[in-house]
């Protein structure tokens, strides 16, 4: 998926009739394992992304918030920031760490960001004046084991200090794509990732003392009415141990409450279990 197609998505999910779903949600753990498959998802975890999803309930349009991202993506994740960025494609500009200032003179309704190596897509969505969308960061990382806790540290970050409504982390294959938009959440959650982050309107839904319970999982509070829900230790688990990855996070949506998470054999009607958000415009 280009950038131009995403930034189209941004906007253009809430038209859709069904949200979109990648097949990722089942390229890896939604299949039976086996030693053949096992020995194909090691080699595809040689070219794996780490895909980060952040949705906030600031809309993002200011320039002092885009300064925080930007300072904090240098400051936790320096191997991963940004080398050009832009505000449409082709993506021209050099990135000045030193000089964060001048990149946010293209801080509008979208900013896109890439790098070489280790390989980085960037976007930043900003939501709408009407208050219906979240401000949105999807960034997808070329996976490097000695550099993924820079990589969670800039996540967490990035969540607690925007007290996201709903974020994760997730492995994918090279040259997947993975997002969840506002508007899939409002149709239910498509599912959980190895990371998921839950914020204040799905503390509200499901309740903390029920987050906290969820079984076979390592839960933290971030903050205030900030979870995360990490289905193993180790992201390489989607694809070393799809099958008991998948079985995990079935039963995870069960004991929350499995009417909130999207289910593709339902009708395109089905009402499911949603929160409220309170999106600044």
């Amino acid at each position: 998926m280009s950038l131009s197609l995403k930034m189209s998505l941004c906007e253009g999910h809430r038209l859709a009739k069904k949200p979109v779903h990648d097949d990722i949600y089942i390229a890896w753990y939604d299949r039976p394992a086996s030693p053949a498959l096992e020995a194909t998802n090691y080699c595809l975890l040689m070219s794996a992304l780490v895909i980060l999803n952040i949705l906030t309930p600031s809309c993002l349009k200011r320039k002092d918030e885009g300064k925080r991202i930007l300072q904090e993506w240098v400051l936790r994740s320096s191997h991963y920031a940004p080398e050009r960025y832009g505000s449409y494609e082709p993506i021209r500009l050099s990135f000045d760490p030193l000089n964060i200032d001048a990149a946010l003179a293209e801080w509008d309704f979208s900013f896109l960001v890439t790098r070489r190596k280790p390989r980085m897509l960037g976007t930043v969505f900003m939501g709408n004046s009407r208050g219906t969308t979240h401000g949105w960061i999807n960034i997808a990382c070329e996976y490097k084991p000695e550099l993924f806790s820079e990589l969670m540290q800039f996540f967490v970050k990035v969540s607690v200090d925007f007290e996201t409504d709903f974020a994760f982390m997730h492995l994918v294959p090279a040259r997947h794509e993975l997002t969840i938009t506002t508007h899939q959440l409002r149709q239910g959650i498509p599912d959980l990732s190895w990371l998921t982050v839950f914020g204040t309107p799905y503390v509200s839904l499901f309740g903390r003392e029920r987050i906290r319970s969820s079984p076979n999982a390592f839960i933290e509070e971030l903050a205030h009415d900030l979870f995360s829900l990490r289905l193993s230790d180790d992201i390489r688990d989607v694809g070393n141990k799809p099958e008991e990855f998948f079985s995990r996070a079935q039963e995870i949506k069960r004991h929350l409450n499995n009417n909130a998470f999207f289910e593709n054999d339902l009708a395109l009607d089905y009402v499911y279990t949603v929160p409220t958000f309170q999106i600044q415009p």
